[in-house]
């Protein structure tokens, strides 16, 4: 009887036990948000100079040249790095060359390729390429102080001296 009684009081110890529980293992990891989603993002503008100049190249294993002036400003309080400036170039809406201008080449030309938080700078990028085109896509690549890559599309064509780049839709480049 004894021992019945015993099995009785587990029991019903065991019972309470589980009624009192929060239905979860305390060992069980606990539900985490996303730090990368819910960070702040920068807010970078790009702007591509009225004074783009094209023209034959000096340089040995190029035929042409794009020149032009950019701005680049932030307005959230993060700053960025300028991974690279691209340019595609397209004739009759086909991809026949392309030529990156790098955050290293920025760095060696103008000591940074930071955009600080809350600032705006200017440079001058020069892009090279071989073939004939009617379009010339630049695909500005920046990583703000959160991670955050930012991918900011313009347009140079013959038509038009410059056009100010903006977000792409997805957050990646075009191509």
């Amino acid at each position: 009887m004894e021992r019945a009684l015993k099995m009785m009081s587990l029991m019903v110890a065991m019972t309470l036990a589980a009624g009192c529980g929060s239905g979860t293992s305390p060992s069980a990891p606990s539900p985490s948000i996303d730090a990368a989603a819910t960070a702040p993002k920068a807010d970078i503008k790009v702007t591509v100079g009225p004074d783009a100049v094209t023209g034959p190249s000096l340089e040995s294993g190029y035929t042409q040249y794009v020149r032009f002036t950019t701005s680049l400003s932030e307005s959230a309080g993060l700053g960025a790095h300028l991974n690279y400036v691209r340019g595609d170039f397209y004739l009759d809406n086909a991809l026949v060359d392309r030529y990156e201008f790098t955050g290293a080449q920025l760095m060696e030309e103008t000591g940074s390729n930071r955009l600080e938080a809350g600032s705006s700078r200017s440079f001058v990028v020069l892009l090279r390429w071989n073939a004939q085109c009617d379009l010339i896509r630049t695909t500005f690549q920046l990583t703000d102080d959160q991670g955050h890559e930012h991918h900011l599309v313009g347009n140079i064509t013959a038509g038009s001296t410059a056009v100010a780049a903006s977000p792409d839709d997805s957050d990646v480049p075009r191509l």
